[in-house]
């Protein structure tokens, strides 16, 4: 389900119509499970007609909170425009962010410093950021809780 949030102009949430507390239920990484990414994903539509003028897929993000940094035990991804200095940051580090999680050299936000990896795909179709965390960073599976996990579009040098 599609929910408008009460904050922000364009912020959107996707919010499973089942009961899933969050980034940290096994739930998400049994297979078969819906790729909430992918469907939010298709979904940016909603950001796009609400921002004042058009947005290049590299404007929106994804985002999933970390168990702390939530106000809700209900899982919601987050559909909004990237923030500026996140959007730059990530600008900059584009050419050396691989097919591998590995850190990002500048904090990003609050002067957090987060891992990067890059999936080479239009849609989230095939492709689960979720199973991507738990089985590409040491120990994240038993550790998904503490996890904040963001999908933002980019435009490569291939394309």
């Amino acid at each position: 389900m599609i929910l408008k949030d009460r904050r922000g102009l364009t912020q959107y949430l996707l919010i499973p119509t089942i009961r899933v507390t969050g980034i940290e239920s096994a739930y998400l990484l049994t297979p078969g499970v819906p790729n909430y990414f992918a469907h939010a994903w298709r979904e940016r539509g909603y950001v796009e007609r609400a921002a004042p003028r058009a947005l290049p897929q590299s404007a929106i993000s994804l985002a999933i909170n970390s168990a702390k940094a939530r106000s809700q035990n209900q899982l919601h991804i987050h559909i909004d425009c990237i923030r500026t200095d996140v959007r730059e940051v990530l600008r900059r580090e584009l050419a050396v962010i691989s097919s591998n999680w590995a850190p990002l050299s500048e904090p990003l936000v609050a002067g957090h410093h987060y891992r990067a990896m890059r999936v080479l795909a239009d849609t989230l179709d095939g492709t689960n950021p979720v199973t991507l965390l738990a089985d590409g960073i040491p120990r994240a599976r038993m550790t998904l809780g503490q996890q904040s996990l963001v999908v933002v579009g980019a435009e490569f040098a291939a394309g």
